[in-house]
């Protein structure tokens, strides 16, 4: 299992499984990964063929097991884990799911695993530093309600509290707790499939003329759980030069405060080697943290300079999207002058970020076509059996 955190490479983890889910494991065992699907009230288990195309046709580009609450009930999800462990067992593959929500639901793990006679499971969780994590969390959900990163923290209260979600993975009994930073492609290749691709995509961080455009046009990114426009632009623009920045000096010493606090957990409940590894990043190591985008301040969402740059990656997607839809590309828009109303920027950038839908829509739709018509007939069959 595969528990997360989220913002620390889960998804390319994800994407890379989906698009190759049947590997060879480091000792030669075979291992399949899979996923889960809540379609029309009933739960799917995805594999093989299937699932690579589904997330082919997923705006995501992956398909994961969802996450408890949010997503899918308790008894749905433990239910169906409970069937793709005795498959593996009866088939004679090690199974692997991904949610990078889980590492937050120790209890309720603990809980059905029990309810399984407690099988012998083998967790791996991949970790950043509070101050990054933070950084990157915000802009990924706080920003789309709370625009402010003081508010958000007074809203959320800090919500790192990964050492203590791990602590409490540890003392489930019959489970394995790996822990890592770093490269998560390379690291999950050599200590679990052996044969896992390292060339994956590269997902990160919104630019921040591109935040400022989502959030005065809130029609392409409703809430903060609704970034698939942020995978299509990572799909096929280049990535943008710097990522945008909200934590100011005054943040530091409760930041500080959460760093030592699980650190110190984390230190108790891990290996020696696998702290040691873990925490050696001096973001770990420093009583009160520091990157040097904090002293610029929090970055503006509406620089011209970087509108620029936006319109510019844009283009280049709409002409890579183009070609791998064979069609010709598109002609440049004219770029408003610098000092035009920031309307003006939106407006190119509404049309280029609408033709790159519609291109990477038809572009996926090519890739999984058959998948989707053999999931529409697999619905049909279980319905038809239900009736």
């Amino acid at each position: 299992m595969h528990i997360g955190a989220p913002k620390c490479g889960s998804s390319a983890l994800q994407t890379v499984l989906s698009a190759r889910p049947d590997l060879t494991g480091a000792q030669g065992r075979s291992l399949r990964y899979s996923a889960m699907l809540e379609i029309r009230g009933r739960v799917m288990r995805l594999h093989g063929s299937m699932l690579r195309q589904l997330a082919a046709w997923s705006p995501y580009g992956y398909q994961s097991w969802p996450d408890l609450g949010r997503q899918v009930s308790g008894s749905a999800l433990f239910h169906a884990i409970g069937l793709e462990i005795a498959q593996g067992r009866r088939d004679g593959y090690l199974p692997i799911m991904s949610s990078e929500g889980w590492i937050r639901h120790p209890e309720r793990f603990a809980q059905a695993l029990g309810a399984m006679g407690f099988p012998p499971v083998q967790v791996i969780a991949y970790l950043r530093p509070p101050l990054p994590w933070l950084n990157a969390a915000f802009w990924q959900w706080g920003v789309w309600t709370r625009p402010c990163f003081d508010d958000w923290v007074r809203q959320r209260q800090l919500s790192y509290s990964f050492g203590m979600n791990l602590r409490r993975w540890s003392e489930i009994p019959n489970v394995t707790l790996d822990v890592a930073t770093g490269n998560v492609l390379q690291d999950f290749k050599v200590r679990i499939a052996s044969d896992l691709a390292l060339e994956g995509p590269r997902h990160g961080a919104a630019s921040p003329a591109l935040v400022g455009f989502l959030l005065r046009n809130r029609q392409f990114r409703r809430t903060g759980h609704d970034a698939a426009l942020e995978f299509i632009i990572q799909r096929w623009c280049p990535r943008p030069a710097r990522r945008a920045w909200a934590i100011a000096p005054h943040h530091l010493p409760r930041i500080a405060t959460l760093t030592r606090e699980n650190r110190g957990v984390l230190e108790r409940c891990l290996p020696e080697g696998v702290v040691r590894q873990l925490l050696c990043d001096p973001l770990w190591q420093e009583d009160c943290p520091y990157l040097p985008e904090i002293e610029t301040g929090p970055t503006p969402l509406d620089d011209r300079a970087e509108l620029v740059q936006l319109i510019e990656a844009l283009v280049a997607g709409c002409a890579r999207a183009s070609l791998a839809n064979g069609l010709p590309p598109p002609g440049i828009p004219d770029r408003p002058r610098l000092a035009a109303p920031l309307s003006d920027w939106d407006a190119v950038a509404t049309g280029l970020l609408q033709r790159l839908i519609a291109l990477d829509r038809r572009a996926r739709q090519r890739w999984a076509w058959g998948g989707m018509q053999r999931l529409d007939a697999r619905i049909a069959r279980v319905e038809d059996m239900a009736a």
